[in-house]
C-alpha cells in the first residue's frame, strides 16, 4: 500500500508519515523545505521527495502512479476566506 503525505518531513505531517509507517505502508513523504530532515527520514519504507504542491507540474512529475492514501498535510497561511480561494491561491 502507498500513501503520500504533503508536508510529511516534518512536524504533523511527520507525525502522520512515521504512524502510516507502523500501519504497513509505504510513504512517499513530500517536503519543500525539509530538505536536511528528509535526508535523514528516507528508509526503505519512506520516500522522501521534494515537491512545490502549488505547481500542478511539479506534482505530476513525482507522485507515484497508485496511491491508496493521500494526507493533505502541507499549506500555506494566505489571509482571505476560504470561500474566496482559488486554485491559484
Amino acid at each position: 500500500m502507498n500513501a503520500v503525505v504533503t508536508g510529511g518531513c516534518k512536524g504533523l505531517g511527520l507525525s502522520f508519515t512515521l504512524e502510516l509507517v507502523k500501519r504497513g505502508y509505504h510513504v512517499y513523504a513530500l517536503y519543500n523545505t525539509s530538505l536536511d530532515n528528509a535526508h535523514k527520514l528516507s528508509n526503505e519504507h519512506i520516500t522522501c521527495l521534494h515537491c512545490d504542491i502549488t505547481n500542478e507540474d511539479e506534482i505530476k512529475k513525482v507522485l507515484p502512479d497508485n496511491i491508496d492514501l493521500l494526507v493533505n498535510n502541507a499549506g500555506i497561511a494566505i489571509d482571505n476566506l476560504y470561500q474566496d480561494k482559488t486554485k491559484e491561491r
